[in-house]
């Protein structure tokens, strides 16, 4: 019944240990952030996805404008040049960068600034001048079977139609991502203002595309967003990477809304494997979603770092997505290096990385603190309207957030420590609780102890009844161990003892039964001292002489005062007076 109890108490304990437990880590973790919607920033509680998304301000878009012409030599006599009015083809090519200074640098591939004059472009330009093509031989050849926009393509794509090209100097425009503007109200990118696009003023470093297809480029911008460089040394196959880019192929077909050409995608890949060029410079081979426009895009580390820039990549019609390749970000710092550049964040980049370093903490009163940073970043960049709804966000978290109070006085305690101790306690509780039910069940389970005999051990001197008196006992002589059946027991120098204890016990009457019978058998009731007798019948018991009067103190000194025994002794130790006969 007991150890039901027990158990029904530990049970019970345990229970309301596991409540007190639980709202311990409720209570503990007060960061759970109240979302109605999505929170900005996605999964921040990732460090990848918070490394993504302090670096993705400082990606931007670049589109490279073109000026090309195009001779179609119809027949073996007869050419055109295209456009036929003098004019030129606008060619428009798509890529990425990002900034890695705080001065308006950024680093991008070299073949989307300084596009190479091979097939990709001249493909381009067919497209642009097939219909010009189609329209010319219809009106001026007058073919059996008009020819289509598409007939004519394909005779220039195949060779069919001998072609020469030609290509102006290209310019580059830079423009920031949505991830630094926030939504654009503008319908075209013709009407944006110059704080969200600035033109490629120099091209500061560069390496051919059949070398390392790196370049250093430069615009007007100050204190600009900006993104480190890792060591591209340390990547190994396996690792897995993330690059943000703008992708040709996710601008939606008449959507020319800038929303919607400068909103970033965010791409995972794995490194395949480490290759080099024919050059014999380091590549990155790697798999994953890669597509025309990212090319000079980051590839970034689990640390949001730099280690490669998205370069080129091979297909067969087979397998028209293929394999991809990245520069190092090696060769990119020796660029850099080269230029001078000084990579240190600006006062954004620093301000930023700390607010949203905040803002995706779990520290109490993070909340509050990010809040107040974001209000002040914007107060001070007015074009970075992507942090308002990381601040709209922050505000309505920090409006349920309790803040840390701090306590003056010593005895104050912390929550988290009180429900430790609270925890502590009620283990401390649920050990002696199992304590107590282990030793219970091993106390039950002890085998039961015979009961003790009331006979005398075998070779014990007296048997009940036959104890002697204790004038036998003074008159035996000694015994020796040759003459005696009896154990010879080792002598016992006298002691003192006390008169009144002799008293009691000489006038007592022994029992009838054995010592060791004595001490098996249980008392029965109150021990009762027996009653006095006068000291004239106690001495002459023991056949004691009479004491002598004391003399006057003034008559006799303690030194001549004589006790019973003949010795001299002092008065105030008469009533230690030792019998040696009895102490045998």
């Amino acid at each position: 019944m007991i150890k039901r109890h027990l158990k029904d108490m530990t049970f019970g304990t345990a229970a309301f240990a596991l409540v007190i437990l639980s709202t311990f880590f409720m209570i503990a973790h007060p960061d759970n952030a109240l979302a109605d919607g999505g929170v900005p920033g996605g999964n921040i509680s990732d460090p990848v996805v918070r490394a993504v998304d302090i670096a993705k301000p400082a990606v931007v878009r670049i589109l490279t404008n073109i000026n090309g012409q195009l001779t179609v030599h119809i027949t073996s006599t007869q050419s055109a040049t295209f456009p036929l009015n003098g004019g030129n083809y606008k060619l428009e090519l798509s890529g990425s960068g990002a900034f890695v200074t705080a001065h308006g640098d950024i680093l991008t591939a070299d073949h989307v600034v300084n596009p190479p004059h091979d097939k990709d472009l001249d493909n381009a330009l067919f497209t642009l001048a097939s219909q010009d093509v189609a329209t010319y031989i219809n009106q001026n050849l007058n073919p059996t079977t008009p020819y289509s926009a598409q007939d004519t393509l394909a005779l220039m794509e195949n060779g069919n139609f001998q072609t020469t090209t030609q290509y102006g100097q290209p310019s580059s425009y830079v423009y920031l991502s949505t991830d630094y503007t926030g939504p654009l109200l503008q319908t075209n990118l013709q009407n944006l203002d110059s704080s969200v696009w600035q033109r490629v003023d120099k091209i500061e470093q560069q390496s051919t595309p059949n070398a390392h297809d790196i370049a250093l480029i430069h615009v007007n911008m100050k204190d600009t967003p900006s993104i480190q460089l890792d060591d591209s040394s340390a990547v190994a196959p396996l690792d897995n990477l993330t690059i943000i880019g703008f992708p040709g192929n996710a601008d939606i077909e008449g959507n020319n809304a800038p929303t919607e050409l400068l909103t970033s995608s965010v791409n995972k890949i794995y490194v395949s494997a480490l290759k080099a060029s024919s050059a014999q410079s380091p590549l990155i081979q790697v798999s994953g979603n890669v597509e025309h426009g990212d090319s000079g895009g980051p590839a970034l580390d689990s640390n949001g770092n730099i280690v490669g820039i998205v370069s080129f990549y091979s297909s067969d019609f087979d397998y028209p997505l293929g394999t991809s390749f990245l520069q190092t970000s090696d060769n990119a710092l020796e660029l850099i290096q080269a230029q001078g550049l000084d990579t240190k964040p600006g006062p954004f980049e620093q301000a930023w990385k700390q607010a949203f370093t905040n803002y995706a903490a779990t520290t109490p009163g993070h909340w509050h603190k990010a809040t107040q940073e974001l209000q002040n970043l914007l107060s001070h960049y007015d074009n970075f309207n992507a942090g308002v709804p990381y601040l709209n966000y922050a505000q309505t978290q920090a409006d349920h957030e309790k803040l840390p109070t701090t306590h003056t006085t010593s005895s104050s305690i912390n929550y988290v420590a009180w429900f430790i101790g609270v925890a502590g306690f009620i283990l401390l509780v649920l050990i002696t609780l199992g304590a107590l039910l282990f030793f219970t069940s091993k106390r039950d389970k002890l085998p039961l102890i015979a009961p003790a005999t009331s006979s005398p051990p075998p070779g014990w001197p007296y048997q009940a009844g036959n104890v002697p008196s204790a004038q036998q006992n003074k008159a035996r002589p000694a015994e020796t161990a040759s003459g005696s059946s009896q154990p010879n027991f080792p002598a016992v120098s006298p002691t003192p003892v006390p008169v009144m204890w002799q008293q009691e016990h000489r006038s007592a009457s022994l029992p009838a039964s054995s010592p060791f019978e004595e001490m098996q058998r249980p008392f029965s009731g109150p021990l009762t001292p027996p009653p006095p007798i006068p000291f004239e019948e106690w001495q002459k018991s023991y056949q004691l002489p009479a004491p002598p009067m004391p003399a006057p103190i003034w008559e006799t000194s303690p030194q001549e005062a004589e006790s019973p025994t003949g010795k001299q002794t002092a008065l105030r130790r008469q009533t230690m007076i030792p019998d040696s006969n009895d102490m045998r």
